[in-house]
């Protein structure tokens, strides 16, 4: 249970959180606390939301809907709402082993760049224990889900964390949208929770580590509303 308290102090107090894991490397169980509730969530999520309504909103909103033939359409949509049923919970299972291997290397890589001797265990200390951050937004989604009707909403229309919460999609247009719908408190978290990490492990500047972790994440956000 060491490991699930030095994860919970990363989130509380990272610097120091981070210190005591550089001397005992440890990551495995909170990434799998967080795996296995992100995971639950999302296929509670699935099996009770209306996909068939979320997913023809999503169509109509990238003006679509007009350009194809209604069969079609409703053939798409059906397809769509069937594999999302089961996609979504298992994007979720693997998307985080992922997650997990792309951002380690990432910071591995990084670290060599500015000569380093972080390893790739390293790497993956700060990303799993970092992941920990999404045990928190998982069980605050579960509670959404468990109280409120959802049917018929997306899940950046649940989660009060990111910025398009608070408005219409009319009100923004698509990459006003899509962009407040990228800005969320708990990514900004993770983020900055590796640069803590990367921080302490390689013994760079603070500010170098946050600019490290920070460049890619902004140009990401911006990847994604110039292909919305």
């Amino acid at each position: 249970m060491d490991s699930f308290k030095n994860a919970f102090e990363v989130i509380t107090s990272p610097f120091s959180g981070f210190k005591q894991l550089k001397k005992k490397k440890t990551f495995w169980l909170p990434f799998l606390l967080t795996l296995l509730l992100t995971t639950g969530t999302f296929t509670y999520y699935s099996f009770n939301v209306d996909l068939k309504y979320v997913i023809t909103q999503q169509i109509e909103r990238s003006g679509k809907l007009d350009q194809l033939p209604k069969e079609q359409v409703d053939k798409l949509i059906d397809m769509q709402a069937k594999m999302g049923k089961y996609f979504m919970p298992i994007g979720a299972f693997v998307g985080s082993f992922v997650y997990l291997l792309f951002v380690g290397l990432y910071l591995f890589v990084m670290a060599k760049i500015f000569t380093s001797d972080l390893t790739f265990k390293d790497a993956l200390v700060i990303t799993g224990n970092s992941f920990f951050i999404y045990f928190l937004s998982s069980i605050i989604f579960l509670i959404i889900l468990l109280v409120t009707d959802f049917k018929t909403s997306p899940i950046n229309a649940l989660m009060p964390s990111n910025l398009s919460y608070y408005f219409s999609y009319d009100t923004l247009g698509k990459k006003m949208y899509t962009l407040f719908s990228k800005i969320d408190i708990f990514n900004f978290w993770f983020v900055w929770l590796l640069g803590a990490g990367f921080h302490v492990f390689t013994e760079e500047s603070l500010t170098k580590s946050m600019l490290t972790v920070f460049v890619p994440y902004i140009l990401l956000i911006l990847l994604a509303v110039l292909m919305a």
